[in-house]
C-alpha cells in the first residue's frame, strides 16, 4: 500500500490543499477518518483523501492555528504562558541593549583616554631627549675643561685623606 497510485500521504494532502500536516490531520480527527500508517508514515486511501478535500472544500482555506479560538484552560494558560515569557525577554533586551551602550560609552571615554597618554608619552619622550641633549652639552664643557687644564700632580704625602 506504500505510495501507489491510489494513496497518499498526509504531507502530500497538505501540499495540495496548500496548508500544513497538522491541519490535514485534524480534518481528518473531524471527518472520524482512520488511516493505516506503513513504517511510520499515514497512507490515505482515494476516498479518504477525497473526503478531506469535500471537507476543505466547504469549510473554506483551513484556519491557522494562531487564529483558532482557545478551545481549553490549557491553551489560555499556555498563551499567557507565553506572553510573559515574551514581556521577560522583551525587558531583557532592554537590559542588554542599555549595557550595551553603556560599553559603547566605556570604549570610547578609554579611547579618548589612550590619546591623550600617547600624546603625553611624546612630550615626555621629547623631553627626555632634550634633558639628555642639555646633559651630553654640560659633560662635553666638563671635558673640554679638563682637557684645557694641565693636571695637577700631587705627591702621596700631599693627598688628604678621605
Amino acid at each position: 500500500m506504500p505510495d501507489s497510485p491510489k494513496t497518499k500521504t498526509i504531507k502530500q494532502v497538505a501540499d495540495e490543499l496548500g496548508t500544513n500536516k497538522q491541519a490535514v490531520r485534524r480534518c481528518m480527527e473531524r471527518c472520524s477518518i482512520k488511516a493505516v500508517a506503513v513504517n511510520g508514515v499515514i497512507h490515505l486511501t482515494e476516498p479518504q483523501y477525497k473526503a478531506i478535500f469535500s471537507s476543505f472544500a466547504e469549510h473554506g482555506k483551513p484556519v491557522h492555528v494562531s487564529e483558532q479560538p482557545l478551545r481549553s484552560e490549557t491553551d489560555v494558560a499556555l498563551v499567557s504562558l507565553l506572553k510573559e515569557q515574551l514581556q521577560l525577554l522583551r525587558s531583557q533586551n532592554a537590559l542588554l541593549q542599555d549595557q550595551l551602550e553603556a560599553k559603547d560609552r566605556q570604549i570610547a571615554d578609554l579611547s579618548a583616554a589612550l590619546v591623550a597618554a600617547q600624546q603625553a608619552t611624546a612630550a615626555a619622550t621629547e623631553t627626555a631627549r632634550a634633558a639628555q641633549a642639555l646633559h651630553a652639552g654640560t659633560i662635553q664643557q666638563q671635558l673640554e675643561r679638563h682637557t684645557t687644564e694641565p693636571p695637577r700632580r700631587r705627591w702621596p704625602w700631599q693627598r688628604k685623606e678621605i
